[in-house]
């Protein structure tokens, strides 16, 4: 039945579509809001329009120079649709990782046909970094959608053997990739098509690059102007700040120095791939020979280069984190669909050892948990995340060997246990049993105050602003939150326990509503 999809462009488009959906969407209603950026991100949003200003962005009552407002606008967007909600808040992610993977399986066609292209549509969605990043309310996928736009855009400028009708095309989606993606996230979405030209051009001097045309820096001034819509009244509401915050602190002093104290070392993204490409790496070891036979293709040098430049620049980038490699992603699965349609995709596949051995090894650690773990670390969640895990190993495989309807099982499986550890995630989380217990409304006018719980999710979800890490005079009405730290309360406190999804285990925190004190 996959054969289906392969050889009808509408219903690949389709199938790709019904991929994402059953994998962005569940979990997604129920998933409290992670880490510290998601509720950053999000009350940020409900900040600006309270405020009336979708200029600069606020968080807690205080400027938010970490990224530029395209996230917000389009956030609150949602937020306008569909009420101030954890669906609200991610719908941009997810739409934007469901676009990526159609852009992949159209535009995708112009490097590795239309049969790799939608293989590697496929590989785009069902990966665990993209399972992770695709449903967060943060600025990534919009700003990788960008970047696709704009390579496409550039391959376009470079390459001859286009008509102009497409070399038009390419104009419009480079130059407003550029701009729109500078809004999404600011200069990496400029440093990675300028680096891949660059490096294009170093490697294939013997082919022909249509060198920069008027018209390009027509282009260049329209993205610029673009970005100036925003960009200039940004400085002027802040003094320049925005700038001197946004670009001096938010990157080039995380390029200089780790961010929240993290280690550097030159060897992380080798390391992490086998994180952020899992499952697909089981697939492509024992390949890489094939390597020779693509170099030949301007394409593949284009697509290999696209796929190098993120990682040459984080490398060097003191602050690392597993998901910046995700603007190459796009590039890394056409090569990854190139290479499984030419060696399996109409043959018999191999016996799946390397698939038995990890699930092996995760029903090992999962029969084992007791011993090893961390003993802060919930025990509900264990179950469903080696579900989840299993179901990553055996999907390549049983897409790579047409088996329909084991392939279908196991995507339902996945999105069956992903939404079952989002409610096991959502039971347990400190913040909103916080806000249980405390029997506070976002709306409530009165003074929250906390010394040493700082997380950004107690302003998203019990409302602000909040005063924190200093003293304050707790003489007024206050709702109060404090680290749990061995010691009985001094006044009449409820200890509350849950999950801190921003320090990864269980933490306890006193809390005296305002009737306390």
């Amino acid at each position: 039945m996959l054969n289906l999809f392969l050889e009808n462009k509408k219903n690949s488009y389709l199938f790709v579509t019904i991929v994402a959906l059953i994998f962005l969407l569940p979990g997604t209603f129920q998933l409290p809001l992670l880490d510290r950026d998601e509720p950053r991100f999000s009350r940020a949003t409900v900040e600006m329009r309270e405020n009336s200003n979708w200029i600069v962005p606020f968080f807690n009552g205080e400027f938010r120079f970490d990224k530029p407002p395209l996230t917000y606008w389009w956030m609150g967007i949602n937020h306008w649709i569909f009420g101030v909600n954890e669906f609200s808040c991610r719908l941009h992610s997810i739409i934007s990782t469901w676009l990526i993977a159609l852009w992949v399986c159209v535009r995708g066609t112009r490097w590795v046909g239309r049969k790799a292209a939608f293989v590697g549509s496929i590989g785009w969605l069902l990966n665990l970094q993209v399972w992770q990043h695709g449903r967060l309310a943060l600025a990534d996928m919009p700003m990788v959608l960008c970047v696709c736009f704009a390579m496409d855009g550039l391959w376009s400028s470079i390459n001859k053997d286009v008509s102009k009708k497409e070399r038009s095309l390419g104009f419009f989606l480079l130059w407003l990739g550029l701009a729109v993606g500078f809004l999404a996230k600011g200069p990496i979405v400029l440093a990675i098509p300028l680096c891949t030209f660059l490096l294009y051009f170093a490697l294939r001097r013997q082919a022909t690059v249509v060198k920069m045309k008027l018209i390009h820096l027509a282009g260049l001034l329209i993205s610029l102007g673009i970005v100036a819509m925003w960009g200039v009244p940004a400085l002027i509401q802040t003094n320049g700040l925005f700038a001197r915050e946004g670009l001096g602190t938010h990157v080039v002093e995380r390029g200089l120095g780790a961010f929240n104290n993290r280690s550097y070392s030159p060897l992380f993204y080798f390391f992490s791939i086998f994180l952020s490409f899992f499952p697909w790496w089981l697939q492509g070891f024992g390949k890489f020979q094939y390597f020779k036979k693509l170099w030949k293709d301007n394409q593949f040098i284009f697509l290999f280069i696209w796929v190098l430049v993120p990682f040459l620049i984080f490398s060097f980038y003191s602050t690392q984190l597993p998901h910046y490699l995700l603007p190459g992603f796009p590039a890394l699965f056409l090569i990854t669909g190139k290479i499984i349609e030419k060696h399996w995709l109409d043959k018999k596949r191999a016996l799946p050892i390397l698939e038995v051995i990890l699930t092996l090894v995760v029903l090992f650690f999962y029969f084992t948990y007791d011993y090893y773990a961390d003993p802060d670390f919930p025990s509900s969640f264990v179950p469903w995340v080696g579900l989840i895990l299993v179901s990553f190993i055996w999907i390549p495989y049983l897409l790579i060997t047409k088996n329909f309807f084991l392939f279908a099982a196991w995507i339902i499986n996945l999105a069956f246990c992903t939404t079952n550890l989002a409610s096991k995630i959502r039971h347990e989380h400190l913040t909103l049993k916080i806000m249980e217990a405390g029997n506070i409304n976002p709306k409530d006018e009165i003074f929250r105050y906390s010394k040493s719980f700082a997380e950004p999710s107690l302003v998203y979800y019990l409302g602000g602003p909040w005063t924190f890490g200093v003293d304050a005079n707790l003489s007024l009405p206050v709702f109060q939150v404090e680290r749990f730290d061995n010691r009985e309360p001094t006044k009449n406190g409820l200890l509350v326990e849950g999950f801190n999804p921003a320090r990864g285990k269980k933490e306890k925190v006193w809390i005296y509503p305002a009737n306390s004190n």
